[in-house]
């Protein structure tokens, strides 16, 4: 009885040491479904068509904060996009999750700098206009007709205060 009972412990051992051999891989997949939103997941979707993706994280939140999305209060058209003084009209095309959108929304309502924000994952047109822009990243920012793909503080006030 002993005899089995090493002999199936042995088998144990050979196949958990088999099953560490073998390199563990998982790939990520983005896609872009009809509507214009974009997809990440660990299995490609069903019409085959998948481009590898690489995530980068860039300044993340802590884990223990909870983001909670700042109250943006909807106005007409119209009356939203005022031009400030000596500026111009800004428009930001942008991602809730975006920790870029997140950084031009802070700097922009520090500064007092009046702009119109669109969620391009929440509205098909807004999707449909930031492509026809050329947007190939978040956020991109309109200011007047000059673009500006991405943000940083230095990049916006050469083009703002032009």
């Amino acid at each position: 009885m002993a005899e089995k009972t090493n002999t199936l412990l042995w088998m144990a051992v050979v196949v958990l040491a088999l099953l560490m051999v073998f390199p563990v891989s998982a790939d990520i997949y983005r896609w872009t479904d009809a509507d214009g939103k974009v997809h990440f997941s660990d299995t490609p979707p069903e019409d085959g068509q998948r481009e590898p993706a690489q995530v980068e994280v860039v300044n993340p939140e802590p884990l223990n904060a909870v983001a909670m999305p700042e109250p943006r209060p909807e106005k007409p058209a119209s009356t939203r996009a005022s031009v400030a003084s000596g500026g111009e009209k800004v428009v930001m095309y942008a991602t809730e999750w975006c920790p870029y959108c997140r950084k031009a929304r802070r700097y922009f309502r520090k500064n007092r700098i009046p702009f119109v924000e669109y969620d391009v994952e929440k509205s098909e047109r807004r999707m449909r206009e930031f492509k026809r822009l050329g947007g190939t990243g978040y956020p991109l920012i309109l200011i007047g007709k000059r673009k500006m793909q991405g943000f940083s503080a230095e990049g916006f006030e050469r083009r703002y205060n032009r």
